[in-house]
């Protein structure tokens, strides 16, 4: 027994020292009137024109494929009229490339600076606490001069008729996170206009 106890005191710690790697993508979150749907399938659409050959994977909030495909993973054209007009998911990969590249690197960007996009979108209801933190600079002009305020308060939202969507990508601040998020809102400002 001694013998034991000294050949496992004897490996070397630093081999057994390491640390696991988590496969995660970073949350933003935008809020919307009205049903996502509609500006979720614009923003899709908008995206296929730089993915053309774009694959997806449509679920429901919670993330469960709505088809029977092994996987789920379709090309976005034959699966377009599945989106839910409400509450629902879909994931966007370029092409089958990036959705070889993601089974062993998940939400990192690519060779070609671009990665998975995961949208989850629901209706609010009025039982939500909403509240977001607002900034703002108050400007006055009096007859003592300019004066200008830096504010910061926190406001409650009635959520009714809002929808949250949340959008996992690789990096927040990366440039073509930041086309895809300029995308989103751009569809869903387009498509609350009709």
């Amino acid at each position: 027994m001694d013998d034991e106890q000294s050949s496992d005191e004897s490996v070397d710690d630093a081999s057994l020292d390491y640390e696991p790697t988590v496969f995660t993508g970073v949350d933003s979150v935008f809020i919307t009137a009205g049903p996502a749907g509609p500006g979720i399938k614009r923003f899709v659409d908008e995206l296929s024109l730089r993915w053309p050959r774009m694959l997806v994977i449509i679920g429901d909030h919670e993330g469960m494929p709505l088809d029977d495909v092994e996987g789920g993973v379709r090309a976005w054209p034959t699966t377009r009229h599945l989106l839910p007009e409400t509450h629902g998911s879909v994931y966007l990969l370029r092409d089958e490339e990036m959705n070889a590249f993601t089974d062993d690197n998940a939400y990192a960007l690519d060779e070609h600076g671009e990665g998975p996009v995961y949208v989850i979108y629901s209706p609010l209801s009025a039982a939500d606490d909403l509240r977001v933190t607002i900034d703002e600079t108050r400007r006055t002009d009096c007859s003592c001069g300019r004066h200008e305020d830096e504010l910061s308060y926190t406001a409650v939202v009635v959520p009714v008729g809002l929808s949250t969507i949340t959008v996992v990508t690789a990096d927040d601040e990366d440039p073509f996170d930041q086309e895809v998020f300029a995308r989103l809102v751009a569809a869903l400002n387009a498509s609350g206009r009709g």
